[in-house]
Formats: structure tokens, C-alpha cells, sequence
């Protein structure tokens, strides 16, 4: 049977990973995933709030040292890709989550030409609320919120790239996509980031520049198309 799995970092803002997991909650489909939690040892709260999640199945590891956004999260998905999972939905803690996002994912998944992309985004750089939902397309423009990748994929492109730039693991998968292969995305956001505060990349008026006019889709689909 294929297995998928999702994966989510945290570190130390229960607040913003709260309403992570209640957007998650929201989505249809959450029973065919187990969600693997790669928590960092800063914040015991954050280690409940984890722990408490009732909604689907779930396994929390608390990292023996900090291993850092560099480390973490490639311990973590290297971890549940040699657990036995062909694929997986990328999450972080601050990043929210359309009502469709799941059943986005397993779509993905279903998808014979699915290896012919990077990835799969729930973020579009250049979501448009007046486009058509179910549209996906094929972009040249990585984003690490929220991302849907095969075994084949991580094994080929994201495992051996990972840490090629010092600046941050997205940026390595982005020099990717710069040289020619392309990821799929949504012609509407289906995440959004809402971590404007304590995070270790951002700060609140770069956030608010970034992300304050990107339209996330507010209803829910269950198909969806590829536009070439």
C-alpha cells in the first residue's frame, strides 16, 4: 500500500503553530497521512501543543540538540522518506492552510506526469483571487510554504541539494528552478504565511511588504486541472 506522510517543524511560537493546526483541521482527507513533527528543544509549550493534536495520526519527535531551519527540516523529511513514505506534504508552523490543501496534495499524488515537476506549491508568488481555482500550472518560482515532493523527487533533487547555499535550503531548490525545471502551483495560493514576528528569516514590515496582498483560496475543491 503507498504510504504519504506529512511533516511539520516547530520551534518556539505556539501561537502562530496553533493556528497552523487548526487550518490543517479543517481539511477533508487527513486520514490517509500520519503528520511527523520535528520540534526543536526551546519551547515546552510547543511541545504540547504538538502532542495534543487529536484530529489524525501523529508522531512527534523533540530534536536532542537544536538542529536549526537548515537541519530540521531536512532531518525530518529525510527521516519520514526512509520510514517507507512515497510521498510528502511539506508543512511548517506558520504557515496556514486552505480548506483544499490536503485534497490538493493527494491529487498530486495521483498524478502519472506528478515526477515531471520539482514539486508541487500551495504558494503562488502571483495568486490571483479572480483566476480559476482548480487550475494548476506549471511556474518558475519555488516557495517553501507548503509543498508537495515524491521519494523520487526528494531523492533526486532535494536531498542531494539541500545545503549547496548558505544563505538557506529554499534557495538551493530555487537556483533549481532557475536552471529549468519548473514546479506546479496552484493559479491561487493555497497557504499563506502569517509568522511576521519571532521567526528567524523574517521580520514584521518585510513580512506585511511580502505577503499582506497574496489572496489565499477560501473554498474548497476536490479536482483539479494541469493548464500547460
Amino acid at each position: 500500500m503507498t504510504t504519504y506522510a506529512m511533516t511539520m517543524t516547530a520551534c518556539s511560537r505556539p501561537g502562530y503553530l496553533k493556528q497552523v493546526l487548526n487550518s490543517l483541521s479543517k481539511n477533508s482527507g487527513t486520514e490517509k497521512y500520519t503528520l511527523y513533527f520535528g520540534v526543536e528543544p526551546v519551547n515546552p509549550e510547543v511541545a504540547k501543543v504538538c502532542q495534543s493534536v487529536t484530529f489524525m495520526k501523529s508522531h512527534v519527535t523533540i530534536n536532542p540538540a537544536r538542529l536549526g531551519v537548515l537541519r530540521n527540516p531536512f532531518e525530518l523529511l529525510k527521516r519520514t522518506f526512509d520510514s517507507g513514505a512515497e510521498g510528502v506534504l511539506y508543512l511548517e508552523d506558520d504557515v496556514v492552510l486552505s480548506k483544499d490543501a490536503v485534497n490538493m496534495a493527494s491529487w498530486y499524488f495521483a498524478q502519472e506526469t506528478k515526477n515531471n515537476y520539482l514539486c508541487m506549491n500551495l504558494y503562488n508568488h502571483d495568486s490571483a483571487a479572480d483566476a480559476d481555482p482548480a487550475a494548476m500550472v506549471g511556474g518558475a518560482k519555488f516557495s517553501a510554504l507548503g509543498m508537495a515532493l515524491t521519494k523520487e523527487q526528494w531523492k533526486t533533487y532535494f536531498e542531494p541539494n539541500w545545503s549547496n547555499d548558505r544563505r538557506g535550503w529554499d534557495f538551493s531548490i530555487t537556483a533549481l528552478v532557475e536552471s529549468g525545471k519548473k514546479v506546479l502551483q496552484p493559479r491561487v495560493s493555497r497557504s499563506h504565511h502569517i509568522g511576521r514576528q519571532g521567526g528567524t528569516h523574517y521580520y514584521a514590515p518585510m513580512h506585511d511588504k511580502l505577503y499582506i496582498h497574496n489572496p489565499i483560496w477560501g473554498g474548497c475543491l476536490d479536482n483539479f486541472k494541469i493548464e500547460e
